[in-house]
């Protein structure tokens, strides 16, 4: 494959990452997530498990499981409650998805300190809604530069910041073999 067409397909994908995680709750059609990444159905779903590791069902109900996991940590409600809204039509269906994802029951995980397991793709539910920054005192100045135009590569990573080292790592082998470290190489982290 041409790198132009890789790296028109990843940003085709990256689009449609983001677009699932902002309209979780709505039907996400097959048809309608193809059309909006350009592609016929069949191309798409291709592509899609090939860059992501995992088929558009499986990514789907992935990070609604995750997003039930959140708020079974953060809200007291019933689970059959959490269940449905994570579009779940019975709690034992429920119950079932979210046991093989996290070897534990809903009940257990919302009792234990258990975090969300890593996934294939590297991609989970950026959940910021409820996200109050500590209080770190007087703001650091505010320094606006104006850089030219430059060409990015980026690995997300979700997770503990003290894991952060193994995504660099990640990121600087991919760059490696493709001879893209250098003196000009510049590096950039967005929290």
């Amino acid at each position: 494959m041409k790198r132009s067409t890789e790296r028109d397909y990843h940003e085709r994908i990256v689009r449609t990452l983001v677009y699932i995680q902002q309209h979780l709750d709505d039907e996400l059609e097959l048809e309608n997530l193809a059309s909006a990444a350009a592609f016929s159905r069949f191309h798409f779903h291709r592509v899609f498990r090939g860059l992501v590791g995992e088929s558009l069902k499986e990514h789907i109900r992935r990070l609604r499981l995750e997003r039930a996991a959140q708020k079974l940590k953060q809200q007291d409600g019933p689970i059959t409650d959490i269940a449905f809204e994570a579009g779940f039509e019975t709690h034992e269906s429920f119950t079932r998805a979210f046991g093989a994802m996290f070897g534990v029951s809903p009940s257990s995980y919302r009792a234990s300190h258990n975090s969300v397991p890593q996934s294939t793709s590297g991609t989970h539910l950026d959940y910021v809604a409820r996200y109050r920054p500590p209080d770190y005192g007087e703001p650091l100045p505010v320094e606006v530069k104006e850089l030219p135009s430059m060409k990015l590569v980026f690995l997300r990573h979700a997770g503990p910041y003290s894991e952060v080292g193994a995504t660099w790592g990640r990121l600087m082998t991919w760059a490696d073999i493709r001879g893209l470290l250098g003196p000009e190489m510049r590096m950039i982290g967005i929290v």
